[in-house]
């Protein structure tokens, strides 16, 4: 299981191998790869309002919190509004690009 805020659903559709940091960048291709291409079994996403695995080694994590927090949350509500999530939601990469 991923933690993935509601902003990272559409992030994750359209990730392009740019970000933050280098650090950044490889954990989120590393997450994209295998939520994308599961080996087996389907990998679950499940929904927080927090700082998620794509944001581990995010420069702006400030704990469960991002530094630009407000911004942060803004987008997570509208985007958990539109694509019908809330926290604790656990679904597949497929059930996401559904919702998407």
């Amino acid at each position: 299981i991923f933690n993935f805020r509601p902003h990272h659903f559409l992030c994750s559709l359209a990730f392009q191998g740019k970000g933050y940091s280098p650090e950044f960048v490889k954990n989120f291709t590393e997450i994209c790869d295998k939520v994308k291409n599961p080996s087996k079994e389907p990998i679950f996403l499940k929904v927080t309002f927090q700082t998620d695995s794509i944001c581990e080694p995010c420069p702006h994590r400030r704990g469960p919190l991002c530094d630009n927090q407000a911004k942060i949350m803004s987008l997570d509500e509208r985007h958990a509004q539109v694509l019908h999530l809330k926290e604790g939601d656990q679904l597949t990469w497929d059930q996401a690009k559904e919702r998407i």
